[in-house]
Formats: C-alpha cells, sequence, structure tokens
C-alpha cells in the first residue's frame, strides 16, 4: 500500500492510496466520522479499474495529520482486538 499527500493545508488533507482495499478506508474513515475535531471524512474510487482511492478529510481543530493517524491507531487496535477475539474463540472449540 503506498500513500500519497495530494494536498494539505492546516484543515485539510487530502490522500491518494495504492493498493488498498475499499473496507480498510472505511473503517479509518468510520472512526475519524467519529472523531469530534473532524468536520469531514470521505473516501472515493475515482474508477473501477484502477487499483487507487482517495481520502479526503477536514478538521475542526487540530492538525489533519494528526487526526489521520489516531484514526489509523484505532482501526488498528479494533482489527488486533478482533484478531484476538478469533483466536480465543477457535482455541476454545478446537475438537468441538
Amino acid at each position: 500500500m503506498e500513500v500519497k499527500v495530494v494536498r494539505e493545508d492546516q484543515k485539510r488533507l487530502d490522500l491518494e492510496i495504492l493498493d488498498a482495499d475499499q473496507s480498510v478506508l472505511q473503517i479509518i474513515q468510520q472512526e475519524l466520522l467519529a472523531d469530534e475535531r473532524v468536520e469531514f471524512a470521505a473516501t472515493n474510487k475515482p474508477h473501477p479499474l484502477l487499483n487507487r482511492q482517495t481520502m479526503s478529510l477536514i478538521v475542526k481543530e487540530g492538525k489533519p495529520r494528526k487526526a489521520f493517524q489516531a484514526a489509523c491507531d484505532k482501526a488498528l487496535a479494533k482489527a488486533k482486538e478482533l484478531e484476538d477475539s478469533v483466536v480465543k474463540t477457535l482455541q476454545e472449540n478446537v475438537g468441538g
């Protein structure tokens, strides 16, 4: 996965993400929208045949890069929590 900054200012960050699954970006978007400092967050797949997507976010306060990093960290923590739960469930049900 490759991330390129397309546009950045004090309130806005626009990214282009190559080789990313749309569902991953939607999870990050959900985390961004749950952040009260974020005013707007959206993903877009400009063309179905291209393997690139965009993500844009606008913050009410703070720095957009920090908001994006925090959302990524929260998404990663939730993925780890899910992984741990699945592993535990599968171990408990071995031989069942």
